[in-house]
């Protein structure tokens, strides 16, 4: 990723950051209309929305310091509480474990890229971004982008991980059961919703290497 041109570079992050606020804007679209039919929020969606919104932020500009840490520590407990809720007696708002255990790996995925800008500094989580700009501080120093390296095998995880996510919607959104086609439709695209953010994950990890 290192060999891209900044413009190439700069176009893959641009694209990435577009496809997670489609994603995003079709999560508060979901919360909207379950708004106005039940009157409560579908807690995955306006997790998805987070998500996808840190993701931008990410993507686009610096984060690191204080603000990493504490973005670790919540999609942390948000891993912790999805995967927790999926040994719990079922119920009909809950979505289904499946898509409970995504969203737990996916926060998880989250929870570890965030941890290097926590200790690294306020740089960007994508140094394909800092390559488009002039560089402001000396190598070497704490916000310097290489603080922000992922370890090979780190990045291999992130990635087996994401794809395992992957795997995993696409199952469900070939394998959904639904009682209309509207229904169904839906479900499939919440399981396409779910490989684009997967998806752009997996280029983030690959650009922190």
């Amino acid at each position: 990723m290192r060999s891209q041109t900044p413009t190439m570079a700069g176009v893959g992050v641009l694209v990435a950051a577009l496809l997670t606020a489609a994603v995003v804007g079709h999560c508060l679209v979901r919360c909207v209309i379950a708004s106005r039919r039940s009157g409560a929020f579908p807690h995955v969606d306006l997790w998805h929305m987070l998500m996808g919104t840190t993701m931008i932020v990410m993507l686009l500009a610096p984060v690191g310091g204080r603000t990493a840490l504490v973005g670790a520590v919540i999609f942390g407990i948000a891993a912790a509480w999805f995967l927790a809720s999926t040994l719990g007696p079922d119920r009909p708002v809950r979505r289904p474990p499946d898509v409970r255990r995504r969203v737990a790996a996916t926060s998880a995925v989250m929870a570890v890229m965030l941890v290097p800008a926590a200790l690294g500094g306020p740089v960007p989580a994508t140094p394909a971004m800092s390559d488009m700009t002039p560089r402001t501080t000396p190598p070497g120093s704490t916000t310097d982008a290489s603080a922000m390296s992922m370890p090979p095998w780190l990045a291999a995880a992130l990635l087996a991980v994401c794809a395992a996510v992957v795997v995993s919607a696409v199952r469900a959104g070939v394998a959904v059961a639904a009682e209309t086609p509207r229904q169904r439709s839906a479900a499939r695209l919440g399981s396409v919703c779910e490989v684009v953010m997967a998806g752009v994950m997996s280029y983030m990890a690959v650009l922190a290497l």
